[in-house]
């Protein structure tokens, strides 16, 4: 019988990080970039602080054209609009079990945290794989 793969294995390791301070103007032009839909918020020692998307840069830049915003989104950190709340994984986690939280959530991608550090994230492309590998 094949092995279950744990998600240390598979998970991405090199991936797009913002800080704090960020600006969601650089944020922006970060995601378009490298064809995003969001990225983690980490402070200096790698601790996951929030995630940002593409939703919450969407709905300031309405803000701003609604003039409901009182500076310049060009201004705005990423920490202002961060999503403080999120799931993640461990990344001793086993596949199957990170199928059922990628089941019963909306999220794409989600962070992979041990010890309170991002070590990576994990997609549902990446649970693909696997199932891939291991049914084959």
């Amino acid at each position: 019988m094949k092995d279950i793969q744990i998600i240390g294995e598979i998970m991405d390791t090199h991936f797009l990080k913002f800080t704090p301070d960020t600006t969601v103007k650089e944020a922006i032009d970060a995601l378009i970039k490298q064809n995003l839909f969001g990225a983690c918020i980490v402070d200096e020692e790698g601790i996951l602080l929030g995630i940002l998307s593409e939703k919450q840069c969407i709905n300031l830049y309405s803000k701003e054209i609604q003039g409901k915003l009182s500076k310049d989104i060009a201004t705005v950190p990423v920490s202002e609009i961060m999503y403080p709340e999120y799931q993640t994984m461990s990344s001793h986690m086993n596949v199957v079990d990170a199928a059922q939280v990628f089941l019963k959530s909306e999220f794409r991608r989600i962070p992979v945290v041990d010890e309170g550090k991002l070590v990576g994230q994990i997609t549902r492309r990446d649970i693909m794989k696997s199932i891939q590998k291991f049914a084959y």
